[in-house]
């Protein structure tokens, strides 16, 4: 429970600043703290499953998670895209 309930607050930290973004230096800001939110994640979850995940891994699903929700995409889509996408291209 406690999981999960560390998951939404991330999620919703993480859609209220790419909601938020402008063009420009705010814009840069707000993706490089969204990324270092969503590195922080990633390892976190990876820590969970107790597994050690390939190398840049982690910084390719954080990049695909950016682009898909700066896109248009919902945030469970692209979690569950980049997932997919990250598991075929480092063949886990």
């Amino acid at each position: 429970m406690f999981k999960y309930i560390i998951r939404l607050s991330r999620l919703a930290f993480i859609a209220s600043f790419i909601a938020l973004s402008t063009n420009g230096l705010h814009s840069q800001l707000k993706t490089k703290m969204v990324t270092k939110i969503c590195l922080k994640g990633f390892k976190t979850e990876m820590r969970f499953a107790r597994k050690k995940p390939p190398e840049n891994m982690d910084i390719f699903t954080c990049n695909c998670f950016i682009k898909k929700v700066s896109n248009g995409s919902g945030i469970i889509n692209a979690q569950s895209v980049c997932k997919k996408e990250a598991a075929e291209k480092f063949n886990l």
